[in-house]
C-alpha cells in the first residue's frame, strides 16, 4: 500500500508512540502509567494543583492529551462557560471543554506528523500552564464562597495582565523543569 494507506498509517502510530514514550521516559519527575499500547497516564506536579493528570492516547489520525480540571459548577453555569470560552482565546495548542457531565477539561489534539518530542514538551507544558493559571480563578466562579482562597509560596507573582509581569520559573507560564521550552 502508498504511504496513506494502512501500512503508513501504521507506521505513524508507531513512531508516534516511540515518540511519546522517549518524552515520558525522558521525565524521571513525572509520574507515568501506561494502560496500553497506545495509552498513558501522567502526573504533572502542580504547585496550585499538587497532581495533574493527563490522559495520553495515540490514534490512527491524531495524539490526544486531555486532562480534568474541575468538576462542573454548581451554579450560574453559562457565567463559567463564558469564560472558558474567552479562555480559549489565549491558549495556542490546548482547548477548555466540558464533557457529558459539563466537568471542565483541558484537551489537545496533534496530528501524528506532529507528534515530535518538542511539540509534546510543549503540550504538556502549555496543559501545566492553563491548569496551574486558571484552576483557582475557575473554581471561584464554579463554586462561589466554597472554597478560601489558595496559598501559594510567600510571595504570589503579579497577575500576568500587568505590564512588567514576569512568568514565576524561566520557560514561561510557571512551567517547572524542561516541559515547555515555549508556552
Amino acid at each position: 500500500m502508498t504511504e496513506g494507506g494502512p501500512r503508513g498509517d501504521d507506521r505513524s502510530v508507531g513512531t508516534a508512540v516511540a515518540r511519546v514514550e522517549a518524552v515520558l521516559g525522558a521525565h524521571p519527575e513525572l509520574d507515568v502509567r501506561r494502560l496500553d499500547r497506545r495509552r498513558w497516564l501522567a502526573i504533572l506536579p502542580g504547585e496550585i494543583r499538587q497532581k495533574i493528570p493527563v490522559a495520553i492516547e495515540v490514534g490512527r489520525r491524531d495524539c490526544t492529551l486531555s486532562s480534568f480540571l474541575l468538576r462542573g459548577p454548581r451554579r450560574d453555569a453559562a457565567a463559567l462557560h463564558r469564560v472558558l470560552l474567552r479562555k480559549n482565546l489565549a491558549t495556542a495548542r490546548v482547548r477548555f471543554c466540558l464533557d457529558e457531565d459539563d466537568d471542565v477539561l483541558l484537551v489537545a489534539r496533534l496530528p501524528l506528523a506532529a507528534v515530535g518530542e518538542t511539540e509534546l514538551e510543549e503540550v504538556l507544558g502549555e496543559l501545566y500552564a492553563v491548569s496551574e493559571g486558571a484552576f483557582e480563578a475557575l473554581v471561584h466562579i464554579g463554586y462561589p464562597g466554597v472554597f478560601p482562597p489558595l496559598r501559594r509560596g510567600t510571595a504570589a507573582p503579579p497577575p500576568a495582565d500587568k505590564p512588567g509581569a514576569e512568568p514565576a520559573h524561566p520557560g514561561g507560564g510557571g512551567v517547572p523543569g524542561i516541559l515547555c521550552k515555549r508556552v
